[in-house]
């Protein structure tokens, strides 16, 4: 059995490697934006679900369950959770 951040690590470097994504961390969720039509199938075989009212892709925290209703705005999320866009820099720190 894989751990979870080697798994985490190789969703980020598959997505990372996706020219024309920006990823973008909000609480415990990965968000993907930007350019991810082309790449949606690829995106979709990751775990990623599609979120249509804000038009992103997000991978949700192992066991995490929705609840549908809430229809907050990405800049609602933001404020809520935080947010931290991902570059290179920065994708070790998250998968350690």
């Amino acid at each position: 059995m894989a751990k979870e951040n080697d798994v985490n690590e190789n969703i980020i470097q598959q997505v990372k490697a996706m020219e024309g994504v920006v990823m973008e961390v909000c609480g415990t969720f990965l968000w993907l934006s930007g350019e991810t039509y082309e790449h949606r199938k690829e995106i979709k075989s990751l775990g990623f679900r599609w979120a249509a009212g804000k038009q992103m892709w997000f991978l949700p925290p192992e066991g995490w369950h929705g609840r549908r209703g809430k229809g907050w705005s990405m800049d609602h999320v933001r404020s809520q959770y935080g947010s931290q866009s991902v570059d290179e820099d920065e994708l070790l720190a998250l998968s350690a």
